[in-house]
């Protein structure tokens, strides 16, 4: 009795700091969804021409579109559904809708508890995949991404070397070109440790067209 009470306490401890880790990652990898516009002069391209022009946008969310003469003039607006996040100009007869590049960026992170696999399985690098997948063609505009950016799979552990998510990820770059990145608790914990006690700063950068298994100490 005392034996199954122990065991029943460590795995409550063990999924509350599972949750914890969980959330922390949502809190700090969660960027900001909402793109905002606001009154000022920004750089418009011209995505047929590549050709640069200024743009205008006023207090009454007016815009005016010029170089050596206004090409286009008319209202700022906004759509927003539960999967996209548009800006667009409204003249007089066409809408012309805006992409807009900036420095945000999101990942997609797979997150795997010990109730579920003690270590990451193939099952999760395939949710990994279709996180990326998802990410990009439906949520793009809410969530702007890079392609080259690791799709992310978080497990209690990582899988020995011969097994086969390893080659999973291999077969997913070459025919998708979409990179899969994994990691333990274990390895986020000591990069929480040396964020918080050391102030080390991790960059995205690192992501960029890496796969495999991550170790925060190449970063």
């Amino acid at each position: 009795m005392h034996k199954t009470s122990t065991k029943v306490l460590i795995s409550g401890f063990l999924l509350i700091l599972f949750a914890s880790i969980c959330f922390s990652i949502y809190i700090y990898m969660q960027f900001n969804a909402t793109i905002s516009l606001g009154k000022g002069h920004y750089l418009a391209m011209d995505s047929n021409t590549n050709g640069a022009y200024n743009m205008e946008i006023y207090e009454d969310h007016s815009v005016k579109i010029f170089l050596d003469k206004v090409y286009v003039e008319g209202t700022l607006e906004h759509e927003q559904t539960q999967y996209t996040d548009s800006y667009y100009i409204q003249t007089k007869d066409k809408k012309y809708y805006m992409t807009i590049n900036h420095d945000t960026v999101s990942v997609p992170v797979e997150v795997k508890s010990p109730t579920e696999e003690i270590k990451l399985s193939v099952k999760a690098i395939r949710q990994a995949l279709e996180n990326k997948i998802v990410l990009r063609s439906r949520y793009s505009s809410v969530y702007p991404t890079i392609p080259e950016l690791a799709s992310l799979a978080l497990g209690y552990q990582i899988p020995e070397q011969r097994s086969d998510v390893y080659m999973l990820i291999e077969d997913i770059y070459s025919s998708y070109k979409i990179n899969i990145a994994i990691l333990s608790v274990e390895e986020l914990l000591k990069a929480t440790y040396n964020v918080i006690i050391h102030g080390k700063v991790y960059s995205l950068e690192s992501l960029k067209n890496f796969r495999g298994v991550i170790s925060f100490e190449d970063f």
